[in-house]
């Protein structure tokens, strides 16, 4: 069987009642019947979608002309009063969801001077030839998200009932177009925070750095090339301290669930009522040759107030800083009602950050996972035999585990001799004192309960980032990444519904318990 389309609707009246659009009409829907019996359904599930999509441009067509007509309407007197005049029309394709539909809007004539205009054009601050609707615009930017470009773009001609109504290059346009709306609006948000409070940046905004974007990175560390075993086996050997039925330890295995899912009360991540937990960290995607270089950084962030988190993906250092300083002023940490709590990976980029804030009773402590993966990877380069590196590698990092810094040390001034590279011996050295105020008691800590790694922030890399920009010969423009990972932070903080609808971000609140 099979439904025709034409002449769905019949006797169509499209009539103006106060501030509606009304539509009234007869619907029409032909079928042929087949004699294979058992494919009726299937063959019938096909046509109705198909002919519904066709449907949905009709109707839109319809009203779209209907408005079209009424801001003609609105301006019949013309310039100076003198009326105006029809001079046919001009065409505009809308392009939806449900496919493109091309309308034919009026041109008008000013008797005045004899000027033309298309009414609605500026009405609706239309373009001359495409109008790409907000909800396509949307639905590409969702569709992106989890699929490559080639594949979006077929699965909304797919959708629309239209093979190849857009293009990849379309595509990619309207997604860096909307996410540089969105990251201009996150940061005008924290702009106008900044601005109600003068002592915002003199207290949590570090002045802007000179030279590179990029992390500033210390020692020979980064020459390293990591190997994912490698990264494996460190990780292991430092949830080897944990306890396995702690949070942590289940956030490593993957029995921890998303923060948008719910989970029993014992089992939900809190920080104390009196404190803010930011964890800052940095991811990078391979970028194309048109850019200017090989990596696209992105610097990212999460925040923790008693059991809500918000996400921040930023393109520089100072804008996450200018972020976090307006959203911790909105949480009370200016006015000591609240006290920051920071955890890192010990970047120098970080630390710079922390220790410019001028927030009594502050306090940083280095990732427990990157200090026992730093360890691995310098004890693997320095030479040792497997046995050896094995017992060194437990030594140090039970001193390491009570916040044993100089017992560490120790133990890389008595094997120094031993590596057959000893040059990695003294990074490490090095890397432990100059982080030794952030290498707390890890032991104590976690038998209290308190935070000791910053695997919430690496999650949210994985999340707004690397699950999407890191797979298999992938290569990225910076527009792309950027705008990806905006759209997933306003997201995750339950805030790309209100954008979408209104435009504007909603403005961050004090948590309930604070703000009583």
């Amino acid at each position: 069987m099979r439904i025709t389309a034409e002449d769905i609707l019949r006797d169509v009246e499209v009539k103006v009642e106060g501030d509606q659009l009304k539509l009234s009409g007869q619907l029409n829907l032909s079928v042929q019947m087949s004699e294979e019996g058992e494919n009726v359904p299937d063959e019938l599930e096909e046509d109705v979608e198909q002919t519904g999509q066709e449907l949905k441009r009709l109707i839109y067509r319809m009203l779209v002309e209907r408005a079209d007509q009424e801001e003609v309407l609105r301006m019949r007197d013309g310039k100076e009063g003198q009326g105006i005049q029809q001079r046919g029309t001009r065409p505009l394709s809308f392009h939806t969801r449900f496919g493109s539909v091309s309308v034919e809007r009026k041109r008008v004539m000013h008797r005045a001077d004899g000027s033309t205009e298309v009414p609605s054009a500026k009405a609706w601050k239309a373009p001359q030839h495409d109008y790409m609707t907000r909800g396509l615009r949307h639905a590409v930017c969702d569709e992106l998200r989890d699929r490559t470009v080639r594949r979006a773009c077929q699965s909304l001609g797919e959708r629309a009932g239209q093979a190849d109504f857009l293009n990849d290059a379309t595509a990619l346009d309207i997604l860096h177009r909307e996410g540089t709306r969105l990251i201009a609006a996150q940061r005008d948000r924290a702009e106008a925070i900044q601005k109600k409070n003068s002592t915002i940046r003199d207290r949590l905004v570090p002045p802007k750095a000179k030279g590179s974007a990029h992390p500033c990175h210390e020692g020979t560390a980064e020459t390293l090339v990591e190997d994912p075993q490698e990264a494996a086996e460190a990780l292991q050997i430092a949830v080897g301290f944990l306890d396995p039925d702690s949070p942590e330890s289940r956030e490593v295995h993957g029995t921890e669930q998303e923060p948008s899912v719910s989970v029993p009360p014992d089992r939900r991540r809190r920080v104390d009522p009196h404190w803010v937990l930011a964890e800052l960290d940095e991811v990078k995607v391979k970028a194309q040759a048109i850019w200017d270089g090989k990596e696209i950084w992105l610097y990212t962030a999460t925040v923790l107030v008693e059991e809500k988190t918000y996400y921040f993906a930023e393109a520089t250092k100072d804008t996450l800083f200018d972020q976090l300083a307006a959203l911790l002023s909105v949480l009370g940490v200016l006015d000591g009602k609240r006290q920051l709590l920071a955890l890192a990976d010990g970047a120098l980029w970080i630390r710079s950050w922390f220790e410019f804030l001028r927030l009594p009773g502050k306090q940083m402590i280095l990732c427990w996972y990157h200090l026992a993966k730093r360890c691995y990877q310098r004890l693997s380069a320095g030479g040792f035999p497997k046995a050896r590196r094995q017992e060194l590698e437990q030594e140090l990092l039970n001193h390491l585990w009570t916040g044993n810094v100089d017992g560490a040390l120790s133990v890389f001034d008595r094997v120094r001799d031993e590596a057959r590279h000893p040059e990695w011996i003294d990074d490490m050295g090095e890397y432990l004192k100059k982080r030794r105020g952030y290498i707390p008691d890890y032991q104590a800590r976690h038998k209290a309960g308190l935070w000791i790694a910053s695997n919430r922030v690496e999650k949210w890399n994985d999340w707004s980032v690397s699950d999407r920009c890191k797979r298999r010969g992938m290569s990225w423009v910076v527009q792309g990444v950027h705008s990806l990972a905006a759209h997933q932070a306003a997201r995750r903080n339950g805030e790309l519904s209100t954008w979408r609808a209104t435009g504007e971000l909603p403005a961050w609140t004090v948590p309930a318990k604070q703000a009583a």
